[in-house]
């Protein structure tokens, strides 16, 4: 079982500066490896089409790429499980001030509300964040979620390309 994990929004409070009002994060999980590797193929043929060198941004694409790209993933078998907090209801002193605190919260409750997919699942978080922070994450998870569901865990950047 593959899982990717990614987030859309931050985890900041300053709502009346930059901070978006909501934070998304969500999982797309393979039970089949080889079905996972097919999906990848397809986007990067994709990007490649679309000339597009990096990352697929979906809020900043054509909708007709929009379209293309839902037209190709549609095709592979996956799941997708996904949170959204409106941080405008996020009353707890401890979650507003610490985004880190936050995102784990949101992380953690996405994969305790996995309608018991997650078993000994390889997970890739995307994003970089510090080694003390993917550590104290490493721990939070295993603590809180249950090693049963967590094979291995690993960060990868896609804004690499």
């Amino acid at each position: 079982m593959l899982v990717l994990i990614d987030e859309s929004g931050c985890p900041g409070f300053k709502l009346v500066k930059n901070s978006s009002p909501f934070f998304t994060i969500g999982m797309v999980i393979f039970s089949d490896f080889a079905e996972a590797e097919a999906a990848s193929i397809d986007i990067a043929k994709l990007r490649n089409k679309l000339r597009i060198k990096k990352e697929f941004k979906f809020s900043k694409a054509h909708p007709n790429a929009r379209d293309e790209f839902f037209n190709i993933v549609c095709k592979r078998d996956f799941l997708v499980h996904a949170l959204v907090a409106d941080k405008q209801n996020i009353y707890s002193g401890d979650l507003r001030e610490d985004k880190e605190t936050f995102y784990n919260h949101c992380l953690r409750k996405l994969m305790q509300n996995d309608d018991g997919l997650l078993q000994n699942a390889r997970i890739k978080i995307d994003g970089s964040g510090g080694r003390a922070f993917r550590c104290a994450l490493r721990r939070h998870l295993k603590n809180h979620v249950g090693s049963h569901k967590i094979a291995s865990l690993k960060f990868a950047d896609s804004k690499g390309g």
